[in-house]
């Protein structure tokens, strides 16, 4: 009789199987009532796996009416809500596993998430979905129940994801620490050019005057300044920093060294950035009689120490003309390079058109006397537009053009052409032209 009876109930399934659509990732529910003749009725028991065959929980159901004499039935599994569940395996005389084997499910994807949206970096913590598990299986109060669900079937614990490459999205990239690259160069001449901010009158420009000079300025790779009056270290790098111009910085005396260092690195808030890439200590001193080279040595000595405390890097020079460095090769070897002041303006053999080559040949001559060891920059070089002639140089707009011309064409950088504007602060000088060397 049971026999038949599970015959007959395998046979229903199997029809009831046939006529159930597959392929969803869904749980599946299986259900048997499993009966004995006499007083016994077991529990109905309910398996749920996944579609893959692992079992995700077990429950037992008592019939409504367990004092009824049994017949056999035809199990229709209860559907949830959803996509049609499969039903799968062949039906077992105890209906129960041997072993509970806690599931496995699939890790969600960011298509399956609840908001649609990719898991964030870092991963979420969160676990993934659990099965649905709302009865833990109990035996009916009946006196010989059936054989009871294995010790683990009772209490499945939840499910633990499993390792899968399809788990949740890997972290984004962290963002890099390291600093921003450098801004791209302008376009530039290589050339450096002189400057001075000062008003006809003597008196310092303002921030928005020194910004508005140096819009006219960035076709130049650095802009040398002179000292440290006139708030100028702070204005020059302020309308600097925007154009990707660099600062050549100096003292234009050395008869308070420290202080105006001091001075410099105040305005600096003690912050040298790499803007100011070299500072000279003293300017012409040597060739006007103002210092003897054992003192501008001496100064460039306490600039290296004050500098050097304070966190600067960069080159430190003294600049005099061409014929002292030639004369006094140690404040050549004193400097980190050869600082030269070279006006071809100066020697009444030269004409404008001549003005590079003069240079590369006072360039050579100060090399030699140093030892042909040091580099050497030309920091100031030009010719007057207006003022007397000096022998074959003739000052005036036209021979200033062709002299800047020559040094352009000879030179692609460590020159520093004299000067952006005129310096109409200035006296006139032996010549006349010492106001009116302004090439802008």
């Amino acid at each position: 009789m049971k026999a038949s009876i599970f015959a007959l109930s395998a046979f229903s399934l199997i029809q009831l199987v046939a006529s159930q659509p597959h392929g969803h990732q869904q749980f599946h529910r299986r259900g048997v009532v499993v009966t004995d003749y006499a007083t016994v009725t077991s529990p109905e028991v309910i398996v749920w796996v996944y579609e893959d065959g692992q079992t995700a929980s077990i429950e037992t159901r008592t019939p409504r009416n367990p004092a009824a004499t049994p017949a056999p039935q035809k199990i229709v599994p209860e559907l949830s809500a959803g996509p049609t569940p499969t039903l799968q395996s062949a039906v077992s005389d105890s209906a129960v596993p041997s072993e509970a084997t806690p599931p496995s499910p699939v890790q969600p994807s960011a298509e399956s998430s609840p908001t649609g949206e990719s898991a964030p970096s870092p991963p979420t913590t969160e676990a993934p979905p659990e099965p649905t598990n709302t009865e833990a299986p109990a035996p009916s109060s009946e006196a010989t129940p059936a054989p009871a669900p294995s010790p683990e079937a009772e209490s499945p614990p939840a499910p633990e994801p499993a390792p899968s490459t399809e788990a949740a999205p890997a972290p984004a990239p962290a963002q890099s620490s390291e600093a921003a690259p450098p801004p791209t160069e302008p376009s530039s001449t290589g050339l450096g050019i002189c400057y001075s901010p000062y008003n006809a009158d003597g008196t310092c420009k303002t921030q928005d005057q020194v910004n508005e000079d140096f819009n006219s300025l960035t076709s130049y790779s650095t802009v040398r300044i002179y000292g440290v009056d006139c708030n100028q270290i702070s204005t020059v790098i302020s309308a600097a920093s925007s154009k990707n111009i660099k600062i050549f910085a100096g003292l234009l005396t050395i008869a308070d060294v420290a202080g105006d260092l001091g001075n410099m690195i105040n305005q600096l808030n003690g912050n040298f950035d790499g803007t100011i890439t070299t500072i000279s200590i003293g300017n012409e001193l040597v060739d006007m009689g103002k210092a003897s080279p054992g003192d501008v040595v001496a100064a460039l000595g306490t600039a290296r120490d004050i500098l050097g405390k304070a966190g600067y890097t960069g080159s430190i020079v003294t600049v005099d003309t061409f014929n002292a460095l030639i004369a006094h090769p140690e404040l050549c070897a004193a400097s980190d390079y050869c600082a030269a002041n070279a006006h071809s303006y100066f020697d009444p053999t030269i004409e404008a058109a001549g003005a590079g080559e003069w240079v590369q040949k006072q360039i050579d001559r100060i090399a030699e006397a140093a030892g042909g060891n040091k580099k050497v920059v030309i920091t100031e070089s030009g010719w007057p537009h207006s003022g007397n002639s000096n022998g074959a140089a003739v000052p005036s707009p036209e021979n200033q053009a062709k002299a800047v011309e020559s040094i352009r064409g000879a030179f692609e950088k460590d020159v520093f052409l004299f000067s952006a504007f005129d310096d109409k602060w200035k006296a006139d000088g032996a010549w006349g032209v010492e106001k009116n060397w302004g090439i802008m």
